[in-house]
């Protein structure tokens, strides 16, 4: 199973990606917060989804998405006035981890990006999407004790949101041909 899992997830191409976006189909919308190379993207479109904006600040970055998926980048993901976008079935989040990372600064929230973590979940609750997920390194449940998890759980979970987490220790990467 697992050998039919990833000879699914590799045989999208970037030709066949961009059609997905650009094909007019009842399909589910997506979201993507802080879009960067694109893989929560990729990953979003090989299960379905439309991605309907993003958001994203490096120039590149930007680009790359704007190509992919025939809509503009709407910025940073912080600035953007939420109340005028499309609400999604569902919002893919990979905020920056340097913060919570291994090999990077390990101040979470207290970092120069680790507050982007925990400041997601106001954008999900202005956009409020059927579902979302956000991606971490598996290391934030051990700076500051995981607290950045807990915080997220508190902000989501009073309003009957039905939030739960997982780890996985580690992911193959997604080849596009």
């Amino acid at each position: 199973m697992a050998r039919k899992l990833s000879e699914w997830r590799e045989s999208l191409t970037l030709i066949q990606a961009k059609q997905a976006c650009r094909r007019i189909s009842n399909s589910y919308s997506c979201g993507v917060l802080c879009s960067g190379g694109c893989l929560d993207t990729l990953a979003a479109i090989r299960s379905g989804f439309v991605p309907i904006w993003g958001t994203e600040i490096e120039p590149v970055m930007k680009t790359m998405w704007s190509d992919l998926t025939g809509t503009a980048s709407l910025g940073d993901t912080f600035a953007v006035d939420w109340s005028q976008q499309r609400r999604p079935s569902c919002i893919f989040s990979g905020q920056p981890c340097p913060d919570f990372s291994l090999s990077g600064s390990k101040k979470g929230v207290y970092g120069s990006t680790g507050w982007q973590y925990v400041a997601q979940c106001d954008v999900i609750l202005k956009v409020h999407p059927h579902s979302f997920v956000l991606e971490m390194v598996a290391n934030v449940m051990d700076v500051d004790n995981g607290n950045a998890v807990g915080e997220i759980y508190d902000k989501l979970h009073p309003l009957s949101l039905h939030v739960s987490s997982h780890l996985t220790p580690s992911v193959t990467p997604l080849i596009l041909r």
